[in-house]
């Protein structure tokens, strides 16, 4: 139930900028849980590397009723910098 209750939150929320905006400029990950649980959030693919192999993903522990984003433009959680580049996300609830 958490699971569809956040995807569903995203998916809104892309629809909406892809509806009103006509291209996504970015992505945002919503935490519209009611009962208190935090979500983690860390993207496993689509990030920069450096050199080393170490990435710098889009990482974060939300609260409920916290948003975070990342503009497609930023490298560090998109790789490419192409408004319709594919990332990947873990999501964990706590």
């Amino acid at each position: 139930m958490m699971t569809r209750s956040l995807t569903l939150s995203l998916f809104i929320f892309i629809l909406l900028n892809v509806l009103t905006h006509h291209v996504v400029h970015s992505y945002c990950v919503l935490n519209k849980m009611e009962d208190g649980t935090q979500v983690k959030v860390l993207q496993t693919g689509g990030q920069s590397m450096d050199g080393q192999g170490i990435g710098r993903p889009f990482y974060h522990t939300m609260s409920p009723g916290s948003k975070e984003c990342c503009n497609f433009q930023n490298g560090d959680c998109n790789t490419t910098q192409e408004r319709n580049s594919n990332v990947t996300m873990d999501v964990s609830f706590q």
